[in-house]
């Protein structure tokens, strides 16, 4: 299974965190992989791998913007899934 995230992610913040939306409700026999990372760095780090929540948070460290983007997996196989979702920015 290849496919497009239709759901893009969402961030907005709550004092010194940054609330993360990657889904509407939770999807039975799926998970989320999500991934954050700063503006001023290369490589994206885990927020959240296979997990079941459609939102998170994390605190934000530094005057920087962050970047965050998911994909929706099968909790059987890894290997189905969908592809990154576009990048959301706060």
């Amino acid at each position: 299974m290849d496919g497009i995230v239709k759901v893009p992610v969402t961030l907005n913040t709550e004092g010194r965190r940054i609330q993360a939306h990657w889904a509407t409700g939770e999807q039975p026999g799926f998970v989320f992989d999500v991934q954050r990372r700063r503006s001023t760095a290369r490589g994206w780090t885990n927020m959240a791998k296979g997990t079941a929540e459609p939102s998170g948070s994390f605190r934000a460290r530094g005057n920087v913007n962050w970047r965050v983007r998911a994909r929706m997996r099968s909790s059987e196989d890894p290997a189905v899934r969908t592809d990154w979702s576009p990048v959301a920015e706060i």
